[in-house]
């Protein structure tokens, strides 16, 4: 019983371990920057103020008059961040390549003074000081520079948490409660002797302790040796010092509450002796563990689906990833909010400045929305459909542009480019439709009327067809496709196979660009800092303030095939847990049956009952066990779901025959020398 009291410790200290220094590193950044301080978004007015030309030099001044520090986020990606600062402190902080290291080494952070920079001033700002100077502050801002939204800068924001882990761990403490309590009761006639000899319950609770010693101290080692192994192999860092802190303070804080659970009972315990009352009823612990076998069957079946659900993502990604190297050297464009949200003249105003740039010499981007086949397990264009989603916009519809044709050009059915029979007309949507849609023309050329007229007059909201407006319907060969660049959309080959294509032209409603340049707007870079190829073109249409970086498109799908991975490890660890636990639990659960019913069990032998006759109950509630973990395992056909109920399977049957045995004879002797438990 003690053995398995160290295991479940084991376990809780690892798993619980990694979920606080997983939380720790999301956190990490928040308590370097964000801690105690002001969040605000600022933004440039459409109206000019006294000091928006010299704003760096006004918020510098602004800092050192009330004493409030001001810094900068720029994220440049998801791994990225730029800090300009005031912050005397963050700035010592960092070394002398003004790298700032904290626990989330995943993060590449570089510290800067807040005047010496040449990114755009509107963004992302952390002011720290005393209330009051702060708001002082926020104040002046808005009346001599620009505007700014305050915004919440909750921890809960950034924490991360994997409930699925948290649940489990949960379940491991009451069961290692439950064991435990087992473990007791097994020792209250040796308590009671102790009590009887007139041992304080200090005592008392000192002498379980002194049995438990030695699995404390290999609980303690264990524990350490095994959580920073995993932490090396998860994280590859040099925090060790840090997770080692934290093992500790895990396994300090499981200790003090397995000394309070001990404490409780051996109290409990006590209160009955003084009463001389009657003991514990042995039908509690066999339906504790009854429900607890129930549970860990769960756990394993949510783990084992999880595990079946990532392998399927990370295979087909991992056969994609050879058709994703042509996104190499391709990067998109990540939109910050300026006001847009709160303000309509702003948000035209930003739209107007897209559209300007889309139009422009400057735009040496491409767009490609795919938005209509994103799938959540069911695709987009399913739920938009009204007729047929072949041919409606809302549909099996892309939209590309010309900069995107050029890249991949495409043919008509009479093998011309199609770039050929563009029309540039601001009354003339030109869309590529596949020629076996040619007996859907006349709805093709209504629905797409219709769609033209709503996106032509978006603000608006133009009710019917406007007469004056065409369709131009250049058909295409049937097996045309379109390359995504989107990771998650398009399958093994991130292509969509003939959807009718929108040709963009720039002659829609300004309210639509942001849309495209939130999230289809890609270029080609071979700089070190990709951003800095549209940079100037940005800067020059006045949007470097709301595009401040971009992302690798190639680096989307590497980060799926390794999060999946990552994901895999974790579930299967856990499938791995909980399936020891569950076989575990049930043998131990064996074992309170055998002390139970010992003198029946004999009785029952000695009268030539066979075995089922004598434990028919408890065989058929194992059984029950299998066939519940069956039904939800074996029904989705896959191998992984078989080995792991195979397995446990096995691995029950064995260790069930080989306990039966143990206790069986076990019983007999026990029996005889007149040993029978309450």
């Amino acid at each position: 019983m003690k053995k398995i009291i160290l295991f479940l410790c084991v376990a809780i200290s690892l798993t619980l371990s990694l979920i606080v220094i997983d939380s720790a590193k999301s956190l990490s950044f928040y308590s370097h920057v964000e801690k105690d301080s002001q969040k605000i978004n600022f933004y440039f007015d459409t109206v000019p103020k006294k000091h928006d030309k010299e704003a760096w030099s006004y918020f510098t001044y602004l800092s050192k008059k009330y004493n409030v520090e001001i810094t900068k986020v720029t994220y440049v990606n998801d791994y990225k961040i730029l800090l300009n600062t005031t912050d005397n402190q963050l700035k010592k902080e960092a070394d002398k390549n003004k790298n700032l290291n904290i626990f989330d080494s995943g993060l590449d952070i570089k510290v800067f003074s807040l005047n010496k920079s040449n990114l755009s001033i509107e963004g992302i700002y952390y002011l720290k000081g005393n209330e009051k100077d702060v708001q002082q502050v926020i104040t002046l801002i808005n009346q001599d520079v620009g505007l700014t939204d305050v915004m919440n800068a909750s921890f809960l924001d950034v924490l991360s948490l994997d409930l699925f882990s948290i649940s489990l761990t949960v379940f491991l403490i009451l069961l290692l409660f439950a064991v435990l309590l087992h473990d007791l009761l097994n020792q209250k006639e040796q308590l009671k002797i102790l009590y009887d000899l007139g041992y304080r319950k200090a005592q008392i609770i000192k002498f379980v302790i002194q049995n438990l010693s030695k699995y404390i101290w290999v609980y303690a080692l264990a524990t350490i040796i095994l959580t920073l192994l995993v932490y090396i192999i998860i994280y590859k860092d040099a925090y060790i010092h840090i997770a080692l802190l934290i093992i500790i303070l895990i396994e300090t804080l499981l200790l003090v509450l397995l000394y309070s659970f001990i404490t409780i009972i051996v109290q409990l315990f006590v209160m009955r002796y003084a009463k001389n009352g009657r003991s514990y009823s042995k039908y509690m612990l066999i339906a504790m563990y009854m429900v607890i076998s129930v549970i860990a069957i769960v756990l394993v079946t949510i783990s084992t689906t999880q595990i079946i659900s990532n392998d399927k993502d990370y295979q087909k990604q991992k056969i994609s990833i050879k058709h994703w190297n042509f996104t190499k050297d391709h990067y998109g464009t990540i939109v910050h909010h300026v006001g847009q949200l709160k303000s309509d003249d702003i948000d035209k105003a930003v739209n107007i400045k897209m559209k300007s740039y889309f139009l422009s010499d400057e735009n040496n981007g491409f767009i490609v929305d795919m938005e209509n086949f994103i799938n959540d397990g069911h695709y987009l264009y399913e739920y938009n459909e009204e007729k047929n989603a072949d041919i409606e916009p809302d549909g099996k519809t892309v939209i590309i542009d010309e900069n995107y044709l050029r890249k991949h050009p495409k043919k008509t059915i009479q093998g011309d480019n199609v770039i050929e029979h563009l029309k540039k007309d601001s009354k003339i949507q030109n869309i590529l439709v596949p020629v076996k849609f040619k007996q859907y023309k006349k709805d093709i050329i209504e629905n797409f009327k219709e769609n033209f007229t709503f996106h032509k007059n978006i603000g608006h909201k133009r009710k019917d067809i406007d007469p004056s407006l065409d369709i131009n319907i250049i058909w295409v060969k049937n097996d045309v496709d379109y390359f995504t660049y989107n990771a998650e959309i398009g399958g093994t080959k991130n292509t969509i196979l003939a959807p009718i294509a929108i040709v963009e032209t720039g002659n829609i409603d300004p309210l639509n660009y942001q849309h495209y340049f939130s999230t289809a707007y890609y270029f080609k870079s071979h700089l070190d800092d990709p951003y800095e190829t549209i940079h100037e073109g940005l800067k020059k249409h006045k949007l470097d303030g709301v595009i401040q970086s971009a992302y690798a498109v190639y680096d989307t799908k590497v980060d799926i095939v390794k999060e999946l991975k990552a994901e895999i490890y974790k579930y299967t660890g856990l499938a791995l847990l909980t399936s020891i636990t569950f076989i575990i639990t049930t043998l131990t659960f064996i074992q309170i049956y055998f002390k139970s019913y010992q003198f029946q069990i004999f009785l029952k032998r000695s009268l030539g009952y066979s075995y089922w006759s004598i434990h028919k109950w408890m065989l058929l509630f194992l059984v029950m066990l299998h066939v519940l973990m069956g039904s939800l395992l074996l029904t989705s056909h896959n191998i992984i779901a078989i080995s792991v109920f195979a397995s446990i399977t096995l691995i029950e049957a064995l260790s069930v025959a080989f306990t039966f045995i143990k206790l069986n004879r076990e019983n007999v002797n026990l029996v005889l020398k007149g040993k029978k438990d309450d």
